[in-house]
């Protein structure tokens, strides 16, 4: 018989391993955190009635404005009138454009000018034209005038405090002198229309909004009105805010809102 041949080694089978650790999954990156929120003390972010406390706060600085100059106001005697005197001339003072502006009358005929003479709402967009477009509404009380000579002329100019906020938080408070173009030079259009520049200065807090440089920021402007009332005028008003390079950044803004003002 043929022996067989031998058979080949059977290799024996590795044993297993231990098994690989699975690799821990990476950690979410966290979001960066801006700057100016870790600053920024906590419950204030993100605070919804944020924009209607300084609102409040504002209107509250300008009315103390307003009222103290009135609380120390003193009652003035009637004034006699002058000889010549009588309905003819009150009726070619209002032609003129004076009756117009000035207050109630008294028994005794004397006009009585109050020191509040107009007050206005606004609303419209802050720092229009640009993609930081947002809401902005405000209040403003118009003083009596007073003339302010210049040369040989006297120029009737009218204080106004206001205050504005927007909807991201930016208020402003200011002060202001406007100048009604009609007092100056008369046109046919004078009854029913009104260019009014004005001037001013105030105090800003950016909030979330747009920084504008730093707190004290002027404000310049022109409001065109349309008298839609025997005591109501509405209009459109173009301003300026800016801080005239006192400080190291001065973006500035311009702001484009409608005006409801009444007496």
């Amino acid at each position: 018989m043929q022996a067989s041949p031998p058979s080949a080694p059977v290799a024996a089978a590795p044993s297993p391993g231990p098994a690989p650790a699975p690799s821990p999954a990476p950690a979410p990156a966290s979001s960066p955190v801006p700057a100016d929120a870790r600053c920024r003390p906590a419950g204030k972010a993100g605070s919804a009635w944020a924009p209607g406390r300084r609102l409040a706060l504002l209107l509250a600085l300008a009315w103390l404005l307003v009222a103290a100059p009135a609380g120390l106001a003193r009652e003035q005697p009637p004034a006699t009138p002058a000889a010549g005197g009588g309905p003819a001339e009150s009726r070619v003072s209002e032609q003129a454009g004076i009756g117009d502006e000035a207050g109630a009358r008294d028994e005794s005929g004397v006009a009585e000018a109050p020191l509040v003479r107009e007050w206005a709402v606004l609303a419209g967009i802050f720092d229009v034209g640009t993609r930081g477009e947002v809401g902005e509404v405000g209040a403003e009380a118009r003083l009596r005038k007073f003339g302010l000579p210049l040369g040989s002329l006297e120029l009737p100019l009218e204080p106004a405090v206001g205050a504005m906020t927007t909807g991201d938080g930016a208020a402003y408070a200011h002060l202001s002198f406007r100048l009604t173009l009609k007092d100056l030079w008369a046109t046919p259009w004078s009854d029913r229309w009104r260019v009014v520049p004005f001037l001013g200065v105030g105090v800003y807090e950016a909030g979330d909004g747009k920084d504008l440089g730093g707190p004290v920021e002027f404000r310049s402007g022109v409001e065109v009105s349309y008298r839609a009332g025997q005591r109501w005028w509405l209009g459109a008003t173009l301003y300026h805010l800016s801080n005239a390079v006192i400080y190291d950044s001065n973006p500035g803004e311009e702001s484009l809102v409608v005006t409801l003002s009444w007496r």
